[in-house]
């Protein structure tokens, strides 16, 4: 059976879905869908359609990728990556454009063909996915792990498959490496597979929006990601944290419009909501993220009374052609599990680093323990509690601020290179609020940042 769909589109399309309803006869084996439109560009901004296929159950896909000739197929036992292989259920199937983007002046015009058959699938460097293998597993227990929270791969507009994400994941030593592609969770089954005792491989999904892209970790099956009527951005925060997942505001200050569609965090309701978290450093430090901006706005929201947690990710789509300033989350968890990391962030226990500086922040005084950033500091009488930061790596030149309420209060220059550095101490005062700190190069790039300490006083100064 075959199915033709072609439409005309305008900028008064900008940000909408549009169905293209099929029936699907019993005995199907497999979906080939062709999907093109044009023009790809107008002057110096691109056009943006994606789409995403439903079956009579739910969503079976989507493949958010920056081109305008797209061939898809799905299948029973394949599927293009993007897409869930698995029965081709009977009935009534739904192909959905999202419009992120249709600039000004020129018509958009697509077709999309659809046809099937019950001819066995086969996919091109498409390699199956081999069975998951039982392994002991093996108790870390509790200590600093450090990972990536945002990768992509073809599965939507990255360029290299995942066991290419996970080798550069362990040449980088890093201890976990989390999947998250645009608004699809069809390689979450092969990465979760290649987990091994020295590298954790983690579930998620970048929710990408037309006004703001969120991380959803910890969720393995697809969410709606789609804001319309009586269902709006803060409802699929909960709709994440219902399923056990963490949400966090990805790249806050990236541009947005044409330059990049719905990269910028653009919702007046989230800002920051209810979300509890947000990665102010996104792939390299000095790219298009504007990464010292989102800083200073999540400093912002500290200031308002939102204990928000800061993370770090490197975006990474392919493997990187000259060393990026990459910024790495480094969590204290309980073990390394994904739900150990997950909780580890919920609570704060969380720095920033480009992987070659290590960080201590803690607070104690006598009678309290020893807490460290993300947790709080009750003060019930006169004594001042003592804040301690250690540097460990880095490199001459390096300066250790001690930010207080979003100010500098303190700077030192840390003289020595790859070695251990004394501790550093500071008492608190009644009228400080959070502290964290702040490891930057000479030239003021970021090389490593805490989460806060944060101090409650029985009877703060006025």
């Amino acid at each position: 059976m075959k199915t033709q769909f072609t439409a005309i589109l305008t900028d008064r399309d900008l940000h909408t879905h549009i169905p293209h309803e099929f029936t699907v006869e019993p005995g199907t084996t497999q979906i080939a869908i062709e999907f093109r439109y044009e023009p790809q560009q107008v002057g110096a901004y691109k056009n943006l359609l994606t789409l995403t296929v439903f079956d009579p159950n739910g969503c079976r896909g989507a493949w958010h990728r920056l081109v305008p000739v797209q061939s898809i197929a799905i299948g029973v036992t394949e599927s293009t990556p993007g897409f869930l292989a698995g029965a081709i259920e009977p009935g009534v199937w739904n192909i959905v454009i999202d419009v992120h983007m249709a600039l000004p002046d020129q018509p958009i015009t697509y077709a999309i063909d659809v046809s099937t058959s019950d001819t066995p699938i086969v996919i091109a460097n498409n390699p199956a996915v081999e069975p998951a293998q039982s392994a002991e597993i093996t108790a870390h227990g509790a200590g600093w792990y450090r990972g990536n929270l945002h990768s992509h791969t073809l599965h939507s507009d990255g360029s290299w498959n995942i066991p290419d994400l996970v080798n550069w994941a362990r040449a980088e030593q890093l201890d976990f490496i989390t999947l998250t592609d645009h608004n699809t969770v069809s390689g979450l089954q092969r990465i979760l597979q290649l987990s091994t005792p020295e590298l954790l491989t983690m579930g998620g999904i970048e929710l990408t929006t037309f006004y703001g892209h969120a991380l959803a970790l910890g969720i393995h099956n697809w969410l709606d990601w789609r804001i319309r009527d009586h269902y709006s951005i803060a409802d699929i925060q909960r709709a994440v944290e219902n399923h056990n997942g963490q949400f966090i505001i990805a790249h806050p200050k990236a541009p947005g419009g044409a330059i990049c569609t719905g990269c910028a965090w653009e919702y007046a309701d989230m800002m920051p909501g209810n979300a509890h978290s947000v990665e102010v450093w996104n792939s390299d430090w000095d790219g298009d993220s504007n990464n010292e901006s989102a800083v200073q706005l999540w400093y912002g929201w500290l200031n308002q009374g939102y204990r928000l947690v800061a993370t770090a990710g490197t975006d990474i789509h392919r493997a990187p052609t000259m060393p990026p300033h990459y910024g790495y989350s480094v969590v204290y968890a309980d073990d390394l599990t994904e739900a150990a990391i997950l909780q580890g962030i919920v609570e704060g226990h969380v720095y920033l680093s480009d992987g070659k500086v290590q960080l201590s922040f803690t607070a104690e005084d006598e009678g309290y323990p020893a807490v460290i950033m993300g947790d709080t500091v009750h003060v019930s009488d006169d004594a001042l509690p003592q804040l301690s930061a250690q540097v460990d790596g880095g490199e001459t030149g390096d300066r250790l601020r001690l930010i207080v309420n979003g100010t500098v209060h303190a700077e030192v220059d840390l003289h020595s290179a790859h070695e251990s550095a004394a501790p550093y101490s500071w008492s608190a005062e009644p009228s400080w609020q959070w502290a964290l700190i702040e490891v930057r190069a000479s030239n003021g790039v970021l090389r490593a940042l805490s989460n806060p300490i944060y101090l409650e006083w029985a009877n703060p100064s006025e």
